[in-house]
């Protein structure tokens, strides 16, 4: 007698025998060609942009004969957003694109897709073999995907264009749509588990060591001298709280300033009880800014605060500051476009002032690189129109410092103001409705070495359809009195901003002394010209003074491009100072050109700064070149020229990182003589793993935080690992962009370096590096939030799984029949529906993944309501160590059934359903 498992494959070799003896669908060569392998010397990296949408900025592609291009095949789908994976080992590929009517399935070893509707023969040349996947050429892609795909190979750029709109945009509208009508939606990362891991007494601090040594024969100053200079950065966990210390010398390797702070902050606002704080912090701080009466500064101090992290303190502009590390250098981009450099300072710090803020999505990423040839990202959003409070909610913040003074001063810093006085803060913000907010201001400072001032300061926030207005109002109490209006807006791919200003007798951080009014107007827009996005942008601003001091009139203009891979920037600025009692006024015009990125394998850095009016004067030149010469070795060299010294500077530099340090070779050559050479060193010191070993790295520890993973079996299913429980070796483990450098060791553990501290990401483990595949994650992922220079712990947790198969059969009293195209159910003891499978044309079915249990095998809801049947169960089964594998067996419906339907069945008497043939069943 046939069994079951014999009489399906039987059934299934009939079918495919009878489909392949069939007429083809497309007629066409589809005779077996090896596959042929992309060359790995024409591989590129492109940027896909869809309208002014960078849906990718690293999509890998190869160069093929003929002038001809191939995508990465998943990288692309997923940039597109579109659902379909991508199985390289078999080269197939399922899913649908733009909507779920339009399938997808390539069979490479068959010559054969099917893409909306339409089958097409596939060449061999159309689908390639590559180093991670499958490679698809663009014309194909294309014609698949109804799209237009055209290359800018020089400019590193694919750009995709559509007739209608892609899910992709049409989500981004929504977004957009969002943001101006609602606060953000909840975050997706809530709905995962999240590793918590207490405040310690005391956690090792993790450390960061940049120590240079050199000798300079100076001709300017006719002498020859040796410097050295070092500088550690420490942060970790001290009281319960998060602390950060930074101790560095001068060029003489003298001791100069030690910062210290100490600080907590929660991204869930549960800090200090009732005051629900997001940020508690003292010692080294910053202060808060406002509008109208003060700016930011730093000092020693103390705040408080609830205010969400990260979130903008003024109206229409922001700073960006952080740690630059001595040799350091950082380049700053909002929204793709390059908006600045900043070179390392003797305090430590990178500083972008006053940076501008569009109406929507300000995406803000400060480039920084070391001399090694070390590269960081530091990214930043802020949205404009979202950052409204809640309606009903209150923001405060409070705090006082002491401006540009360290808790313990080695050295002062020479200052151009004098002294170091206090200066304090307390601010309260309520969200009135959805679109309004109020806040009010009281703050006290010594604006520019004058006597103190306390102010008074309130203002109002309004959303009117794409435009965000804020009018505010400032007040000393000696009489000086200020009022300023605000507005961001957008329409389409025009930004528009304008502020304006006047002030009676009123002094600050904000308002210098004689001003009376200022006005400024400033518009963006990003123009698409064929596969270019280039954002152009012109401000005008006028300030009026109290005489002697002239009037200014200021106008610049910027605009932005892409190149062969690098971004340029154009910036021309013209004042006019308008006369004193008639006299003749004097016109400024200055110009700057920035230019960063990459030309082929090479860097670039390049900035230029001169005069047009009223005389043509170079002010400075510098060009800087880097380029690796393999994974861990970077040489690099600079040319500068400076017209008040009047001279030219030549240098060049090798640099290599090794698994515990980085080192760093200089010298340095002037047009006048002067020669200069130097050796640089990088390392850092940090616990390992769980925080039980030390361990030397040349990456940075301190400055950002780091998860240590273990991967175990978890037998009793309790999420806690146990001494009996087996830990697994040769697991990744990836969080966004970042990762662990190495897999899981013995011990079942790695370390994932590098996360942004104080923002939730989410940590995965990649299924496919386990060694068994019967076991599966607990979760999906596990979402963390970094502390500074501390390794959080996070388990994942491995789940045995079995396999459930069996065959549904009906009996309708004139004997068992197949019953295909059922919907079956697993379901556990509570009672929750964990899985759900269809019959095949047989009565085959199969459960896949299942954890180690007791379960009910049942008829699904609507098969049953189509069948005309009580949902009942059918058979328990238990999934075991015993019996991974549970052989259900002929699992039969006992009942008449008449003019019986399947629910989902075709009108015709077969059709394919999900790969599987499903039959009309009748009586």
């Amino acid at each position: 007698m046939m069994g079951p498992f014999s009489y399906r494959l039987l059934t299934a070799t009939a079918i495919s025998i009878a489909l392949a003896t069939g007429p083809p669908l497309i007629a066409g060569d589809a005779s077996p060609v090896e596959a042929t392998r992309v060359h790995e010397d024409n591989f590129r990296l492109l940027s896909l942009r869809l309208g002014r949408l960078t849906l990718a900025d690293s999509l890998e592609a190869y160069t093929t004969p003929g002038d001809g291009l191939c995508l990465d095949l998943q990288q692309t789908v997923d940039a597109l957003d579109f659902p379909i994976r991508v199985n390289a080992g078999n080269g197939t590929a399922n899913g649908w694109f733009r909507a779920e009517s339009s399938v997808f399935a390539l069979d490479r070893s068959k010559h054969h897709v099917r893409a909306g509707g339409r089958d097409e023969s596939v060449r061999t040349r159309d689908v390639l073999t590559s180093p991670t996947g499958l490679c698809v050429d663009t014309a194909a892609l294309a014609r698949w995907f109804d799209l237009e795909l055209t290359p800018d190979l020089p400019n590193a750029l694919l750009v995709a264009k559509s007739e209608t709109k892609l899910p992709v945009e049409l989500a981004e509208e929504r977004k957009q749509r969002q943001a101006r009508l609602r606060p953000a939606e909840e975050r997706a990362l809530d709905t995962f588990p999240r590793a918590r891991s207490p405040y310690a007494l005391w956690r090792t601090p993790a450390l960061d060591l940049v120590a240079d040594a050199g000798f300079i024969d100076d001709k300017v100053r006719n002498e020859s001298r040796m410097t050295g200079r070092y500088e550690l950065y420490a942060s970790g966990e001290a009281a319960r709280m998060s602390f950060d210390a930074r101790f560095a010398s001068n060029t003489r390797a003298e001791p100069e300033s030690l910062r210290l702070r100490a600080y907590r902050k929660s991204v869930d606002a549960d800090l200090l009880g009732a005051l629900k704080a997001t940020e508690v912090a003292f010692g080294d701080v910053v202060s808060y800014a406002s509008s109208l009466s003060s700016e930011n500064s730093y000092g020693r101090g103390a705040y408080i605060s609830n205010q969400p992290l990260d979130r903008p303190q003024t109206f229409d502009r922001t700073e960006l500051r952080g740690e630059l590390p001595a040799g350091w250098d950082a380049e700053l981009y909002r929204n793709g476009q390059l908006i600045a450099f900043s070179d390392s300072r003797a305090d430590g710090r990178y500083e972008f002032l006053n940076v501008p803020l569009l109406f929507g999505n300000n995406r803000f990423e400060v480039r920084l690189y070391g001399p090694q040839g070390q590269e960081r990202a530091e990214t930043r959003t802020v949205n404009v129109g979202m950052d409204s409070i809640p309606a009903g909610k209150t923001y405060y913040w409070a705090g006082v410092l002491q401006d540009e003074k360290d808790v313990l001063t080695l050295r002062d810093i020479p200052r151009v103001r004098d002294g170091h006085p206090m200066r304090g803060a307390a601010v309260i913000e309520r969200g009135i409705g959805k679109r309004t907010s109020v806040a009010l201001q009281l703050h006290t400072l010594v604006p520019n070495d004058d006597e103190r001032l306390t102010y008074v300061e309130g203002s109002v926030r309004q959303i009117v359809g794409p435009a965000l207005i804020q009018l505010d109002l400032a007040s000393d109490f000696e009489g000086g009195v200020a009022i300023g209006g605000q507005m961001i807006a957008q329409y389409k791919n025009t930004y528009l901003t304008a502020q304006t200003l006047f002030a009676d007798n009123f002094v600050s951080d904000r308002v210098d002394p004689g001003l009376n009014s200022q006005h400024s107007l400033a518009l963006d827009h990003y123009f698409d010209i064929g596969a270019q996005t280039i954002p152009v942008g012109v401000k005008l601003a006028y300030k009026d003074w109290t005489a002697p001091r002239s009037d200014t009139l200021d106008v610049a203009a910027r605009i932005s491009a892409r190149l062969a891979g690098l971004s340029l920037t154009q910036e021309v600025a013209w004042q006019h100072i308008s006369g004193v009692r008639g006299a003749g006024g004097d016109d400024y015009m200055t110009g700057t050109t920035l230019v960063g990125g990459r030309v082929g394998s090479v860097r670039l850095r390049g900035e230029a700064r001169y005069r047009l009016q009223p005389t043509s004067e170079l002010e400075s030149i510098s060009l800087a070149a880097e380029r690796a010469l393999d994974d861990r070795s970077i040489v690099r060299a600079d040319l500068a020229y400076e017209t008040f010294t009047d001279r030219v500077r030549f240098g060049a530099g090798y640099s290599r990182r090794f698994d515990r340090l980085a080192l760093g070779l200089r010298a340095e050559a002037a047009s006048d003589g002067s020669l200069a050479a130097g050796l640089n060193l990088a390392m850092s010191f940090g616990p390992n793993t769980r925080g039980k070993r030390p361990r030397m790295t040349a990456t940075k520890l301190a400055s950002t935080g780091q998860a240590g993973a273990r991967v175990f079996t978890d037998r009793n299913r309790d999420g806690i690992w146990q001494e009996d429980e087996p830990l697994h070796k040769g697991v990744t483990i990836a969080a966004g962009t970042a990762h662990a450098d190495r897999p899981t060791d013995e011990s079942g553990t790695t370390v994932v370096d590098g996360l942004r501290a104080f923002q939730p990401q989410l940590l995965s483990l990649d299924a496919s590096t386990l060694a068994d595949p019967l076991l599966k994650p607990a979760v999906r992922g596990i979402v963390v939030v970094p502390r500074p220079g501390i390794i959080m712990p996070v388990d994942f947790a491995l789940l045995p799984t079995g396999e459930v198969e069996g065959m549904l059969y009906y009996d309708s009293g004139k004997g068992a029949d197949a019953l295909p195209g059922a919907d079956l159910e697993l379901v556990d003891k509570d009672g929750t529906v964990i899985a759900h499978v269809r019959s095949d044309f047989d009565g085959f079915f199969l459960f896949q993944d299942i954890v180690y249990g007791d379960y009910a095998l049942r008829i699904g809801t609507a098969t049953a309501s189509a069948l005309g049947l009580p949902q009942q169960t059918l058979k328990t089964v238990h999934i075991g160590d015993a019996e991974p594998i549970v052989r259900a067996g002929s699992v039969t419906l006992i009942q008449p059934l008449a003019a019986l339907t399947i629910a989902d069945a075709a009108p015709d008497d077969s059709v394919a359903y999900g790969g599987t043939l499903v039959r009309r069943i009748l009586r």
